[in-house]
Order: structure tokens, then C-alpha cells, then sequence
């Protein structure tokens, strides 16, 4: 490889060297400019093993970059392309990357403003990885555009445009509602799994803080629990092991879990999560038992304990009973037992802890409730067995 590098501050008298190394063979330029300097403090570190080994960048240098070719130097505007095996390394963000061309844009101070990389791109920090067929690099922000991908600590964010902002440490993910942008969470204390998968057109993330904005045709799921709320906003808190600790969801809600769905214009976790207040048009509706509405309702997360009594008696309730069916579906831990000595895994009947003790006067209303807590080969090998000695 042929190496004709430019080190030093001023780039205008250097383009030829960049143009030289080009010609010869690989071309390659080093620089340390004082505009990259400051763009590249501040921003979070992360790792991206498919960038593979940092470009070879002497101690002395901020900023390395190597390609297969040069694509040309324009001194009037600044810039410089470079094509081919793309591979740089800015040493202040501990950054490297790899594409297939690159831009590179100096300002009126002859400082190196932004670089632009296309085609396959690849970051990688310690603690972050990240991938897009585009990328641009400027003072504060990492801007990803066609369908982007970050995996951050304990987040995976995948959208369209995502922006990566040094200034206040925050994420910012653009989709669509064809196409949403998607976060996924996970519980990291090792205890009983909790993951989160959201999705709206927007979100925002701020992990420092531990609290997530979707805007959009907003959606939270409790893939565990399979306990989802729905709305056009919806603002999270998660605590430090990434557990939800508070939301607020609005619009159009939905919460929906198994037995049980609940509708308001906005909803609000209580009570350290422990409860859920809705308010205007609030309707809970208990599959296959009853079916309450009211201007405001607070009820249990956990479904089996029912509706919280509210202070405000004088808001009007209205209640509505299912007496269909004399005898009701119900699981209790004898019919458990029962079901284990018929053959029924318990890893199979563990999955059923969220419907124990609570009864369905429909037969479908149950035997749906039951087959959305299991696999599909789960389900089909056991679900007539568990629907029959439920009642």
C-alpha cells in the first residue's frame, strides 16, 4: 500500500497529497484538525464487531482514513472523496468505521466539518455498534439514514433515520406507520426475564435517564406477559435494570393481557406500577365476567386482583355482568395438579399462571385466552385437554 499522507492543520495546501496516494495506488490521509477535536468529545461509546480491527492510526493522529482510491479533490468547496474499502478511525470518540465511499467537507476555517459515508456503512465504539446504508458525521450528532440499526448498552434500535446526539446524549428514531421505528429492552439484573419491544413513528430515548417518548401509533409490549398498551403517545421510565417503572400512554388508549382489555383516553401507572388509573371514557372489560365504565377507573395491574376502590364515589359506574354459562372455566392449582397427572408438561402448565383463578363463561373466550399463552405445538397438543378439565 502506498502512503502519501497529509498531517497537519491547514488541509488546502495538503489536497495534492490525497490526490498523489490516490494515484499511486491506496489512498490514505491522516489529520489532526481542531474542528474534529471538538465534534468528537461528548458522544457515548459502544463496539460494532463488524467493523473488525480499528484502522492502524499513530497516537499522534485524530483522525485516519484509507480507501482503495481517491475519487477526487475540488479545493474551491472543500471536499474530498475517497472510494473502495473505506476504513478511518477518529481517536477522540474512539470511532471507527468502515464503508464503501466516503466525503469529507471542510468549513471557512479549513476545518474538517463532515464526512459522509455511503454504501454498507459500519460504526463502532466500545460500547455501542451500529450499521445503515448512509451515515453523516457532524459537530455533536451521528446521523444514520436507510434503515439504520444501533445496538446501545441495553438497547436495539432499528429505524429509518436514527440520530445520535452528543450534546444531550439522546437517540432520536424517525419511521413511518407503514414501517415504525423499533426498540427493543431487556432486564438486566438476571432475574425473571422482562423485555420490552416498543414501536411508533417517532421515538426519542434517553438512557441516561432511563426514559423512552413514542409519538405515533405508539405501541409498548410486555413480550413475557404478553401485556400491551397502545395509544398515540406514550412516555416510559424504566428503572436501572431496565424494568418499566412509570408510563403514561394517551390518545386512543388500549391496554389489552390475557382476560382482560381496558380503554381510556389517557392511562397512568400508580402505586410503584402497581396500579393503573384511566381516565375519560374509561371502560375495563373482564372476558367472560363483567365489563365496567366510567369517567375514571383505577385497577390492578394484576388482572386477578380486579378494580382499586376509587375516592371519588360520586362518578357514576356502570356494570355490566356476563351470567353466560351456568358452570365457568377456571384454572385453579387442583385443576393443575389434574392436568400435569394427564400428561401436560409443567414447563407447559407454568404458562398458565396468568389465567389461575379466573373464571370464563365462554369456552372460546377461554380456550383464545389459553392458546395466546402458548406455542403453537403447545396448543395444538394440549389445548383440548386444558379447555375440557377447566370445568
Amino acid at each position: 500500500m502506498s502512503r502519501n499522507p497529509y498531517c497537519g492543520g491547514k488541509p488546502p495546501s495538503a489536497w495534492k497529497d490525497v490526490v498523489a496516494a490516490g494515484l499511486a495506488g491506496r489512498a490514505s490521509f491522516l489529520t489532526r484538525p481542531a474542528g474534529w477535536l471538538v465534534l468528537l468529545l461528548g458522544i457515548p461509546l459502544l463496539t460494532l464487531s463488524a467493523v473488525g480491527k480499528p484502522l492502524d492510526c499513530p497516537e499522534t493522529k485524530s483522525l485516519c482514513v484509507q480507501a482503495s482510491r481517491s475519487g477526487g479533490v475540488d479545493l474551491k468547496t472543500g471536499t474530498a472523496i475517497l472510494e473502495g474499502d473505506v476504513k478511518g478511525y477518529i481517536r477522540a470518540r474512539k470511532l471507527s468505521f468502515t464503508a464503501q465511499s466516503l466525503k469529507a467537507f471542510r468549513n471557512d476555517k479549513n476545518e474538517w466539518a463532515r464526512l459522509v459515508l455511503d454504501k454498507n456503512v459500519r460504526l463502532s465504539q466500545p460500547d455501542r455498534e451500529a450499521q445503515a446504508a448512509h451515515a453523516v458525521l457532524i459537530p455533536d450528532q451521528i446521523l444514520l439514514f436507510g434503515m439504520g440499526r444501533v445496538r446501545q448498552k441495553t438497547f436495539l434500535i432499528e429505524a429509518e433515520e436514527i440520530r445520535l446526539m452528543d450534546d444531550t446524549g439522546k437517540i432520536s428514531a424517525r419511521g413511518s406507520r407503514d414501517k415504525p421505528a423499533h426498540i427493543e429492552s431487556r432486564r438486566t439484573n438476571g432475574g425473571e426475564p422482562d423485555t420490552i419491544l416498543m414501536d411508533a413513528e417517532q421515538a426519542v430515548i434517553d438512557e441516561a435517564h432511563g426514559e423512552i417518548l413514542l409519538t405515533g401509533n405508539a405501541s409498548l409490549l410486555r413480550l413475557e406477559l404478553n401485556w400491551r398498551v397502545k395509544g398515540n403517545s406514550v412516555r416510559i421510565e424504566l428503572t436501572d435494570d431496565n424494568q418499566l417503572k412509570f408510563f403514561q400512554a394517551e390518545g386512543d388508549v388500549t391496554i389489552s393481557q390475557p382476560g382482560r382489555s381496558l380503554r381510556a383516553d389517557m392511562a397512568v401507572s400508580r402505586n410503584n406500577n402497581e396500579t393503573i388509573l384511566l381516565t375519560g371514557n374509561a371502560r375495563v372489560k373482564q372476558e367472560g365476567e363483567f365489563e365496567l365504565s366510567s369517567h375514571r377507573l383505577e385497577v390492578y395491574v394484576d388482572a386477578k386482583k380486579g378494580v382499586v376502590q376509587s375516592g371519588q364515589r360520586q362518578i357514576p359506574i356502570k356494570l355490566a355482568l356476563d351470567f353466560a354459562g351456568d358452570k365457568p372455566y377456571l384454572l385453579n392449582n387442583s385443576r393443575i395438579a389434574e392436568l400435569n397427572g394427564k400428561g401436560v408438561p409443567r414447563i407447559t402448565l407454568d404458562k398458565l399462571n396468568p389465567l389461575l383463578e379466573r373464571s370464563y363463561a365462554d369456552r372460546k373466550v377461554f380456550s383464545d385466552s389459553v392458546r395466546k399463552l402458548l406455542t403453537a405445538s403447545g396448543a395444538e397438543r394440549f389445548l383440548p385437554t386444558i379447555v375440557d378439565h377447566a370445568r
